[in-house]
């Protein structure tokens, strides 16, 4: 009979191969708490940037549909944005400011005016946490909202 030679030399990994990957594989998760904590806060100011220019879209649409002027309130006291009763409130420490002197209200808070004819009162919402920064401009002219910065 004939047996067959088997080589058992190559059967599984070794020792050193198996720490060469537990030892990537810690560094790869040593890493990724890190950039994920940068993430996170970038990803909060840009999800309420959209929900902001999305709003005031919905307004501008609104205001030229039914033919009369809708408000969008915004309130850097409290970090709240008024859309005809939907309130967007700023995420975590956002906050927010707004330029445009002349509707400034007693209060503190201050509006955009979307027009039936597709303008509007125009400024500059800003949005921040710490070192990110966004800015929405609403056009006086054609009434869109578009980040800028």
């Amino acid at each position: 009979m004939c047996q067959a030679k088997t080589d058992h030399s190559q059967d599984g990994y070794t020792l050193f191969e198996l720490l060469v990957v537990v030892a990537i594989i810690s560094m790869i998760v040593s890493v990724a708490p890190g950039a994920y904590a940068r993430l996170v806060p970038n990803f909060q100011v840009n999800q309420y940037v959209n929900e902001v220019i999305n709003v005031s879209r919905d307004l501008r649409r609104d205001a030229q549909l039914d033919g009369l002027a809708k408000t969008l309130i915004i309130s850097p006291a409290s970090n709240q944005i008024d859309a005809v009763g939907h309130i967007l409130s700023a995420p975590g420490s956002v906050s927010i400011s707004f330029e445009n002197q002349s509707l400034f209200q007693t209060d503190g808070s201050t509006s955009v005016i979307f027009y039936p004819n597709g303008m509007s009162s125009g400024g500059s919402l800003q949005i921040e946490r710490g070192t990110i920064r966004r800015t929405i401009a609403f056009d006086w002219v054609t009434g869109v909202a578009e980040v800028v910065q």
